[in-house]
């Protein structure tokens, strides 16, 4: 494997407890062309606001015919934790070893 390629950045996303977010990575290789990542690396890894992991899997769904797009779809808990959640999309595309981080605020409902 040879480089690391990071790709990141904050979310404005607000959701509330109980209500359902989706998480959406967008794998790339090196010329930045949407790429599919090799199965047996892909991964999606759900941080809460404490920094538990809430759901770590192999690949999510790929969106429909989309090359190189993948979503998952999580129902956060009345019982979770309200706070700044963050995911994480792993994966192998070609020679680089993909990263993505990505944060969403989970809130309570008044």
């Amino acid at each position: 494997m040879g480089r690391t390629r990071f790709i990141g950045g904050e979310s404005k996303l607000v959701k509330y407890l109980g209500e359902t977010v989706k998480l959406k990575c967008k794998y790339k290789d090196e010329n930045g062309t949407e790429t599919d990542p090799t199965p047996s690396t892909a991964k999606v890894t759900l941080y809460d606001g404490q920094d538990n992991v809430v759901v770590s899997l192999s690949l999510g769904v790929k969106v429909g015919g989309t090359t190189g797009t993948y979503k998952y779809l999580y129902t956060t808990q009345t019982t979770d934790k309200a706070g700044t959640w963050h995911h994480k999309w792993v994966g192998t595309v070609g020679s680089f070893a993909v990263v993505e981080w990505k944060a969403f605020d989970v809130k309570e409902k008044i």
